[in-house]
């Protein structure tokens, strides 16, 4: 199968397809008229009534079989898009060329359903009304997966913009080795999040808790500093921001197995 999307932004662009007749049907509509229609092609098996239609910048999938053969054309407003499903247009535009590939796929549920359309319109006593249900089918199954898409990519954006944060953290805290672990809260409130949620992406980042990850770093630290033998335990707990040194040392000698 093979499915290609297309942005109208220009009147140029779209003039062409206003100048055209579509296949409408005027159920669909949710409040708002003009929010989407739909073109099907190189059918001459299941013809229906043609009509003008306007449609202002559009953005169109185009879902074919191999051969180009048999294909509909589904338009979706771009304002219906923008106000009324809340979807922001350049992030539609960044996800479709994805999920594109994906719905192409012939194991996706769109692909099957689109090669089963034909077979099943000619066993159908009603091919308007099934025709109209694949349809509204196929605008929730393209607006659900871009919705999803488009939550995705936020999240994933959110997340790297909340996990550059605690790695600047921990690398100034890396670099000052000779100050003591900071405590959460102090790190929470560095990076402007809670407690919980600080906690959560540390582990989720490092995969253990900011007083391990950077325990480990300090104490691979002491490590190179005691084989030098330039510096007792005692000199180098000092250095390293504890002033407990016979709490270091435990912990020194538990973590490189010494005695």
């Amino acid at each position: 199968m093979n499915i290609e999307f297309t942005v109208f932004n220009e009147e140029d662009d779209y003039k062409s397809i206003n100048q055209r007749k579509w296949v409408i049907d005027k159920d669909i509509h949710y409040g708002v008229l003009g929010e989407f229609f739909f073109h099907i092609s190189s059918n001459k098996d299941f013809p229906m009534y043609l009509q003008d239609y306007s449609i202002i910048n559009p953005i169109c999938f185009k879902f074919c079989d191999k051969n180009y053969t048999r294909c509909i054309y589904l338009f979706l407003d771009q304002k219906w898009l923008k106000n009324e499903l809340k979807l922001p247009i350049d992030e539609v535009a960044l996800v479709a060329p994805y999920l594109c590939k994906e719905w192409s796929k012939d194991k996706h549920i769109i692909s099957n359903k689109f090669h089963l359309l034909w077979e099943q319109l000619s066993l159908s006593t009603s091919n308007i009304l099934f025709f109209r249900a694949f349809i509204y089918d196929l605008i929730y199954r393209v607006i659900d997966e871009i919705e999803n898409s488009i939550n995705v990519c936020q999240e994933n954006a959110y997340y790297r913009k909340e996990k550059r944060k605690i790695e600047q953290v921990v690398e100034r805290v890396i670099q000052n080795v000779h100050l003591p672990i900071p405590k959460l809260e102090q790190f929470a409130q560095e990076v402007g999040m809670s407690v919980s949620k600080f906690k959560v992406l540390f582990k989720k980042i490092y995969g253990q808790s900011p007083y391990q990850y950077l325990l480990e770093h300090k104490l691979v630290y002491a490590r190179k500093m005691y084989q030098t033998g330039e510096y007792t335990l005692s000199q180098i707990a000092l250095k390293i921001g504890y002033s407990h040194i016979s709490g270091f040392t435990k912990i020194y000698k538990k973590r490189f197995n010494e005695r």
